[in-house]
């Protein structure tokens, strides 16, 4: 992640391919390795899924240009894939950390590639009900910080004019217990 946020190495496009391939390799070796269910195995994919996000959120463009979540974590996923016709353990437990760990558009790019989506309904409609929860959840999150944001904005704008000679602004009042807000 260091390098991910260093503004110095974010902005070198041979630095972040060679970050992206370390990843990769990493991801790869772990899935090789065995099951995806033991504590450390799964802690370790959440963290390289963690840096997928952080490279695709940079505030580098080239960071941000050189990284398709639902691409890598879509190739992550084949490599799952050992058995053509069922879905495997593994691919289950990578489906369900992606699901934890990835931006819902991510999650909603990789079921959308995944082959054995329609094999495995469920897998893929937890996991699609947890994404749509989550992006609507964000939504609204977002939707109320605007909110705050417009009323502190005209709370400051009014303010000025908000006054009585006594009593100081109508925040002032409302610290003393003089104003009450009533919710809608």
């Amino acid at each position: 992640s260091e390098i991910i946020l260093s503004k110095h190495y974010n902005r070198d496009s041979s630095i972040i391919r060679k970050t992206i391939d370390h990843i990769r390799n990493i991801f790869s070796s772990e899935i090789s390795k065995g099951t995806l269910r033991e504590r450390s195995s799964s802690n370790l994919i959440k963290a390289l899924i963690s840096l997928l996000n952080l490279m695709a959120t940079s505030e580098s463009e080239t960071c941000r240009c050189a990284i398709d979540v639902p691409e890598e974590l879509g190739r992550f996923l084949k490599e799952c894939d050992t058995d053509p016709d069922t879905v495997t353990e593994k691919e289950e437990d990578l489906i369900s950390l992606i699901t934890e760990m990835a931006a819902p558009s991510d999650v909603l790019g990789v079921l959308s590639t995944w082959d054995k989506c329609d094999a495995a309904p469920s897998v893929v409609l937890p996991a699609l009900r947890s994404s749509l929860l989550s992006a609507a959840l964000q939504q609204k999150e977002r939707i109320e910080l605007l909110r705050v944001r417009q009323a502190e904005k005209a709370g400051s704008e009014n303010s000025a004019r908000v006054q009585s000679p006594d009593n100081g602004t109508i925040y002032e009042r409302m610290l003393r217990g003089e104003i009450s807000i009533h919710k809608r």
